[in-house]
């Protein structure tokens, strides 16, 4: 089983208004998210529509996504002498 499954699985879920709150975007870019495949989702009951998802996998997808937004403005910066 991969680490990172396995720390997630470990942890504590959450709802997908819950992911979206976590990852600043709205419940339906959390929806498409499931949909490509970048989160894991599983029904709350089964054959229900609320989805549960790993919270530590969308910590760790916010937190990527900061990096990244933090690398970009480093390069914009050094590119272009902004500050």
């Amino acid at each position: 089983m991969d680490e990172n499954l396995r720390r997630w699985a470990s942890g504590p879920e959450c709802s997908v208004s819950e992911a979206a709150r976590i990852l600043k975007v709205s419940r339906e870019s959390v929806r498409r998210m499931i949909l490509r495949g970048d989160l894991y989702a599983w029904p709350a009951v089964p054959g229900g529509m609320k989805k549960l998802l790993w919270e530590g996998q969308v910590r760790d997808m916010a937190a990527a996504a900061r990096a990244e937004a933090i690398r970009r403005g480093k390069m914009m910066q050094s590119t272009f002498n902004f500050f």
